[in-house]
């Protein structure tokens, strides 16, 4: 039987759909098209490096509260002593009365313990061989008579003489304004009488490093109107640093107890 013509025209169109089949999907010897990757994104730039911040070897003014032992430690310090390292740990620097206008000598954060000051030692060849220098400056105090328990701020003038047979005496006479009294009836304002007056004498100067020695000396007086609260036995720890490299600052911790339990904490600064 003859094909008719709309016959040849469905089997044409299956064969023409057939090839174009094969064709997409790589059959019948056609050319596939391969895939184009994307392109890589670029390696991130690595940031410049950054040089380490520069340290110095610090020293810190240490007095225990508990033994009222004083000393000075090496401390890691950035060199603007706005950081310093203690055992690993970093700690920031903190306001004081103590060093402010001060450019050696800066108050450690209270998280650093029984660490009061932090100070750049003026090194050996840079201390004065002979003569004297008064450095005035303030002092944090805390002195107990066994009745009350004092706690104010005073001003002290340090004198310090240098040379083979050198020494610092330490003496604060003015209470400032704003100190606290702590008795049996509670804390209230201490009215200073005019009369305190506290003294470390006599005290050793090695280098750039003054502290106690046979023959040192402290007395505290006129708190709360009494007189001397130290007899002559009295345990006396002191220990400081000049410092700056032109020996313009100083800064130290002092302390002494009495045979009777009178007692005498001093933190103190001071400045050409």
């Amino acid at each position: 039987m003859p094909m008719r013509v709309i016959d040849i025209i469905k089997q044409t169109l299956c064969m023409v759909l057939l090839c174009g089949s094969l064709m997409a999907s790589g059959g019948g010897g056609g050319t596939t098209m391969e895939p184009v990757p994307a392109p890589k994104p670029a390696p991130a730039l690595s940031p410049a490096p950054t040089e380490p911040p520069a340290t110095v070897t610090a020293a810190g003014i240490v007095i225990n509260s508990s033994t009222l032992h004083a000393a000075i430690s090496q401390l890691q310090s950035s060199s603007d002593l706005q950081k310093v390292n203690v055992d690993g740990v970093e700690f920031g620097i903190v306001a004081s009365p103590l060093t402010t206008g001060f450019s050696n000598a800066k108050a450690m954060e209270p998280g650093a313990g029984d660490l009061k000051l932090i100070i750049l030692p003026t090194s050996v060849d840079q201390m004065p061989t002979n003569g004297s220098a008064l450095y005035d400056g303030k002092a944090e105090v805390v002195v107990t008579d066994g009745i009350a328990s004092h706690h104010v701020t005073m001003l002290v003038t340090t004198t310090v003489r240098f040379g083979p047979a050198g020494g610092v005496d330490v003496k604060a006479t003015t209470v400032a304004p704003g100190g606290i009294v702590i008795g049996a009836a509670g804390a209230a304002l201490y009215d200073p009488f005019g009369s305190e007056a506290i003294q470390f004498t006599g005290l050793g100067l090695t280098g750039s490093v003054f502290s106690e020695r046979s023959g040192s000396r402290a007395s505290v007086t006129g708190f709360s109107g009494r007189g001397e609260l130290l007899d002559a036995n009295a345990d006396l720890s002191a220990a400081g640093s000049i410092a700056g490299s032109s020996a313009s600052e100083l800064a130290g911790a002092a302390s002494a107890r009495g045979a009777d339990g009178a007692e005498v904490l001093f933190v103190f600064t001071g400045k050409k």
